[in-house]
């Protein structure tokens, strides 16, 4: 398994990054969009998408907050 290094600026920048997105899709009502994988239609929507997106950027925020506490 390889380790990488994760800058805390960057990974609070994609998170609000993906929380503009967010609120950008759902202030034009895009959020119910199907997902498209592999070229078929899923049930999820681009809506969970992108929340499955800011909870795992929380999570490896969090994992970094540890880290630090760490040290």
């Amino acid at each position: 398994m390889k380790t990488i290094e994760l800058d805390p600026d960057r990974v609070s920048s994609m998170y609000f990054d993906a929380v503009d997105l967010k609120k950008t899709l759902e202030e034009n009502n895009l959020t119910h969009f199907n997902r498209v994988h592999g070229g078929t239609y899923n049930e999820d929507t681009i809506g969970d998408l992108i929340d499955n997106l800011l909870y795992g950027i929380k999570k490896i925020d969090g994992e970094l907050q540890k880290k630090e506490i760490e040290l």
